[in-house]
């Protein structure tokens, strides 16, 4: 008999090894407030980058999640993500690519990124901060190249993460110094904590978790996405 279509999306990948849980979090009610974010680890701004400290960015509470394909598409994927957490950097470099190669150029698929900071890092708020403000002035296309060089160089992040903000927003045509300014100021910390608590509310256990038509699967691999998608296609 054959299963209903949810029940099979969520069982798709449970009888292997779930070595790429993710980095576990979620199910709190962390709000991310200025006081519990964190300092985050490598050189402050005005050390790393002090032709900035005289940039200004105004707080923003409201954005649309960045996305990717037509609206129209009969498959969507949501993933929420860390922008600190190794195993959001593997979803990025090489899970994502084949999603968009494989489903998003050929109409198939609708992507939205969705922020969910554990936090594994305190640079997981301060990260996501600069990625809107990249979405924010420049557009989803500008947001996507921005966060493809922030995962590829993750480590980077954690050491000096300023510096690597800049160098990446302005690689997507932004203002280096506006989206170093809109981290260290956490300028886009309400964007950021709304679709955290969109996650909460979905039970998120971690990052990334991918959705596939509003239902999470188990893992995050490439199989089990590419199965999924078939399956709803």
């Amino acid at each position: 008999m054959d299963l209903p279509r949810r029940e099979l999306l969520a069982g798709i990948g449970s009888a292997s090894v779930i070595g790429t849980a993710g980095c576990l979090g979620g199910g709190g009610s962390d709000t991310g407030s200025n006081t519990d974010v964190g300092t985050p680890s490598g050189p402050s701004l005005s050390t790393a980058l002090s032709q900035c400290t005289d940039t200004t960015v105004e707080p923003v509470s409201s954005l649309p999640s960045p996305t990717m394909g037509q609206s129209e598409a009969a498959v969507s994927i949501e993933v929420f993500e860390d922008f600190a957490c190794s195993h959001c950097q593997t979803f990025s470099t090489e899970v994502f690519p084949q999603i968009r190669e494989q489903f998003i150029s050929e109409g198939v698929v609708s992507f939205q990124f969705r922020d969910f900071p554990i936090p594994v890092d305190p640079w997981s708020w301060y990260a996501a901060s600069a990625a809107r403000s990249t979405q924010d002035i420049g557009g989803e296309a500008s947001f996507f190249k921005f966060t493809k060089k922030i995962y590829e160089q993750q480590s980077v992040l954690l050491d000096n993460g300023y510096q690597l903000i800049h160098d990446a927003a302005e690689a997507a045509g932004i203002s280096g110094c506006t989206a170093a300014v809109a981290a260290e100021t956490l300028a886009y910390q309400d964007v950021v904590r709304d679709d955290k608590q969109s996650g909460i509310e979905l039970e998120v256990p971690g990052t990334p978790a991918v959705f596939v038509n509003g239902t999470l699967l188990q893992d995050y691999r490439w199989e089990t996405v590419k199965q999924a998608v078939e399956t709803e296609r």
